[in-house]
């Protein structure tokens, strides 16, 4: 599914069940019920969402590829574990070695 197409599905959420649905269903795996919250909350005040908040509430098109794990050295084949929209970090598992790592949506 393309980018578009998730920011699309979230922006039309009717409350934040209906957001967290619409990302699960487009394979986002890491927005709990309180992102999903809060990210409603934010996309219906009257604060419109800059291109950074909206590729967060999308990261799970977004590509990790200036990210290098710190035990294997690999730069590529991660996985979101999830994502933290009020701090832009995400928890990133290595495919290789399953490592956990953390980074902000400004080192990417």
């Amino acid at each position: 599914m393309k980018r578009e197409e998730i920011i699309s599905k979230i922006k039309g959420a009717r409350s934040a069940e209906e957001l967290a649905e619409a990302a699960r269903n487009s394979g986002i795996s890491g927005i709990t019920e309180e992102t999903a919250g809060r990210l409603y909350n934010r996309m219906n005040s009257d604060h419109e969402l800059s291109d950074e908040e909206l590729d967060v509430s999308a990261a799970g098109c977004f590509m990790f590829d200036t990210v290098i794990c710190p035990v294997c050295q690999k730069s590529e084949g991660f996985e979101m574990v999830s994502l933290d929209v009020e701090t832009q970090t995400y928890r990133l598992k290595c495919d290789s070695c399953q490592n956990i790592i953390t980074v902000s949506a400004s080192d990417i």
